[in-house]
Parts: structure tokens; sequence; C-alpha cells
């Protein structure tokens, strides 16, 4: 799914760019001096350039991580490369960023969408446990700290496991050999070829996906569903 907050971030950008235009705008007297006038086209052509490495940075953007609103990024294409004319070259600067920032309003509006879509159906696949944790943060778009929450709540549902079937207060790489140990496990699955595997499976799990940090909407959903298996299994 793509990054919003890199979207918002060009969106952000246009607003810096209008004020530039804006104060451009108080400077481009008609009586200004010839010094001055000079001092003025030469901060049009830096406009010019500056605005014009926000489109290809943001079209950068959209060709990288929205590459299936194909309709939209044609029309920020064209606004952007309206033509500028020297008389009203400000107004014309002004009016294209306006537009692309419609454009890209737009975009971040049906990814929103598509986000909330997803995220709506996903939930009644999810463990309750899970949700109970991930379903917050995942809403606020912090989709690492929401696999982080379901880790700890597998690890916290296991320790309590330990505590009342063994009277053993336990943490970490301890607490998870001896929840699914081959020899005297805790927690029981159907054979020893099995106990080793989800002992495998839940200590790989548990260490590697709690520790991630960039995570996207999409992967987060993949590992919920992950997660809400193994808290399905301590059923």
């Amino acid at each position: 799914m793509p990054n919003l907050q890199n979207l918002q971030e060009r969106i952000d950008r246009i607003q810096s760019l209008l004020e530039m235009i804006s104060t451009l705008h108080q400077q481009g007297s008609p009586d200004a001096s010839p010094e001055a006038q000079t001092h003025f086209l030469k901060e049009i052509n830096v406009l010019r350039s500056v605005v014009s490495t926000w489109k290809e940075e943001t079209a950068h953007v959209l060709a990288e991580e929205f590459p299936h609103f194909t309709e939209l990024r044609w029309k920020f294409d064209r606004h952007c490369s309206a033509p500028v004319h020297t008389q009203t070259v400000l107004e014309d600067i002004t009016r294209n960023l306006q537009n692309a920032k419609s454009d890209l309003e737009a975009i971040a509006a049906a990814v929103k969408k598509r986000e909330d879509e997803l995220q709506n159906n996903v939930w009644t696949l999810v463990h309750p446990f899970i949700a109970n944790v991930a379903r917050m943060p995942m809403e606020e778009g912090k989709y690492a700290d929401a696999i982080d929450a379901s880790c700890r709540a597998i690890t916290g549902r296991i320790r309590e496991m330990i505590e009342v079937l063994a009277g053993e207060l336990l943490d970490g790489a301890a607490l998870l050999q001896r929840a699914f140990s081959a020899e005297n496990p805790v927690i029981r699955f159907d054979n020893s070829i099995t106990q080793e595997a989800y002992r495998q499976i839940f200590t790989g799990v548990l260490t590697a996906l709690g520790r991630e940090e960039d995570v996207t909407i999409e992967n987060a959903m993949r590992q919920l569903m992950v997660l809400s298996l193994l808290m399905t299994k301590l059923d």
C-alpha cells in the first residue's frame, strides 16, 4: 500500500511554494528600478527551478508508490505542465500548483478509502485478543506499533499460561523454550514433530515481526493474520 506520509509531505510543500509566490508578488512593482526588476526576474527563475524540482520529486513519488492511480497521475502531470506565460508567470504557476494540490489530495483520499476498506474487511478474521491491541494503532497509521503490540500480547498470554499451568515466572527465550519444549512442554501439540515445529514458528515469528520498523499497511495486515493464527493455537 502506498505511503500516505510521503504524499502528504509533497502536498504540504505546495504551501511554502505559494508563500514564495506571494512574496514575489509584493516585489514585482512596474515602477521598480531597473536593478530591482533584474533582481525580480532572477527570483522568478529561482522559483521556476524550485517548482520544477518539486514536480520531478513528486512525480517520482507517484510513479513509485501510486502506480495504479493512472488517471489522477495523468491529471497531475497535465496541470503541472500547463503553459506559463511571461506576462502572467506568477499567476500561471499559482494556478498550476493549486490544481496539482487538488490532484494530490484526490489521490490521498482514494488511498485512504482503500485503506479503510481493507482494514474493515480484515478485522473479522483477526483474533479478538490481537484486534484489541492492534486496531487503534493500525487506524492511526502506526503499523509497526500494532505488530509490536500483537507480539507482546502473544508473549503475555504464553507467560500467563506458564504461570498458571506450571507455577513459573519466565520471560524471553526461556519462556518460549519452557512453553514448547520437546521433552516436557507446558503447551502441548499433537506430536514431537509438530511440537518442535511450533516452537520454532513461535520463536521465529515473535522475534522477527516484533522488531520491524518500516511496516506498510498491507504487510501489517498479513502479519496480523499470522499472529492471529498463533494466538488461535493458544486457545
